[in-house]
């Protein structure tokens, strides 16, 4: 079955109109993450607190994490195969609120407290660091590496346009209202190692 019967696109032609359609984008999410300011970054970055909650029947962590909007800011994971645990992340000092919030909503007695701990803006500060760090070396090694392989101009293409994708998803999260923490920098790095392994196929096409 063939979904697209021309599969001729004309993408030199269309160029413009994209560089146009990326620089909006990135504009526009640059504004809105300047404008949020410290709300961007979770509990990774800025400190805040981190419960385990075990309940006595299964539950569903978006349904939380759609009640606790009116209560605190908070990123909800589920923990283990029996949906019966989750991870709730959340800013300092909200952990007594979200805790009388789950009891008003699955009664009393319905949930167990595994552990109620704090994480300390030193160590998101040192998180910050690490990620920027491995963020550098990375957009280094690929510098170095396509420069070896190809020719330089080829490299420097290749990470602007790592750059780019990384731009857009940023201003996508930023659209969506959600928060950076570390699964966002471990997609961020996915997102660069896939792109650069695009970016090489087409290099290897041109090159032929």
């Amino acid at each position: 079955m063939e979904l697209i019967k021309n599969t001729h696109f004309d993408f030199i032609g269309f160029r413009r109109y994209s560089y146009v359609l990326s620089l909006v984008v990135i504009l526009l999410g640059a504004v809105m993450f300047t404008l949020r300011g410290k709300t961007n970054f979770g509990i990774d970055f800025t400190g805040g607190d981190l419960i385990q909650v075990e309940f006595n029947q299964p539950v569903q962590a978006v349904e939380i994490s759609e009640m606790l909007k009116s209560v605190a800011p908070a990123t909800v994971q589920s923990l283990g195969t029996t949906g019966r645990e989750v991870i709730i992340k959340s800013g300092p000092d909200t952990s007594p609120a979200i805790l009388a919030a789950l009891e008003g909503r699955y009664g009393p007695g319905s949930l167990n407290v595994r552990s109620d701990t704090s994480v300390s803006p030193t160590m998101g500060a040192s998180l910050t660091k690490k990620a920027l760090t491995a963020f550098a070396w990375g957009m280094l090694g690929i510098l170095l590496y396509l420069t070896i392989r190809f020719e330089f101009r080829f490299a420097v293409t290749a990470v602007l346009a790592i750059l780019h994708d990384m731009l857009i998803v940023t201003a996508a999260l930023v659209f969506a209202g959600k928060q950076v923490d570390g699964s966002f920098i471990a997609g961020l790095l996915t997102i660069a190692g896939y792109s650069v392994n695009d970016t090489v196929v087409i290099f290897d096409r041109i090159r032929e």
